[in-house]
């Protein structure tokens, strides 16, 4: 950041800054009178996607140059109560965050026990490398039911991203995987 040029926006994207174990936040940058806007989003650890509901954090000037080109009414008033009551209900946001990082390191450690290479994360999906193309084993996985991203659609053909899901949907997962993989 001591290297951006003053008049270069520079915009942190923390849709799962609520899922992280970094205690990092480009809001520590707003008090350095850098030109920044902090996203954030109700989609992900407060699970209100279908909502699509969110917010910036940033200087005055900017979020009210921000107010003028966004639509008048770009989010609906029971979006907006949603909102509200998961931001205030932090006790459920913590018990969802927790939930997320034991399932994560759960199935990590399987994964890699199976031959697997995962990429450290701090969110609520992972990617993970197996030897053969992620298309074919993400389309062996939705033929059980069981829905991955391919990893060619973000540049390695061999991987999968698997979001975290609940402890019986992982199960189903690693079921799978450790028939196809047992060593």
């Amino acid at each position: 950041m001591a290297k951006v040029p003053a008049n270069v926006l520079v915009i942190f994207d923390e849709a799962y800054y609520e899922f992280s174990d970094i205690p990092f936040s480009g809001i520590s940058f707003l008090s350095k009178n850098k030109p920044v806007i902090v996203l954030r989003t109700f989609s992900k650890a407060f699970g209100l996607a279908g909502l699509r509901v969110g917010f910036a954090v940033s200087h005055p000037d900017l979020i009210n140059g921000l107010s003028r080109v966004r639509d008048p009414f770009n989010a609906s008033v029971p979006a907006l109560a949603g909102a509200l009551a998961a931001w205030q209900d932090r006790e459920y946001l913590q018990e969802i965050v927790n939930k997320n990082r034991e399932e994560r390191e759960r199935l990590t450690a399987t994964l890699i026990s199976l031959g697997a290479r995962v990429f450290p994360a701090h969110t609520n999906f992972i990617m993970v490398f197996f030897p053969e193309d992620g298309t074919k084993l993400g389309d062996d996985l939705l033929k059980a039911g069981i829905i991955v991203r391919p990893g060619n659609i973000f540049g390695y053909p061999d991987g999968i991203r698997i979001t975290i899901g609940t402890r019986e949907e992982n199960d189903k997962l690693l079921d799978f995987l450790k028939k196809r993989y047992a060593v």
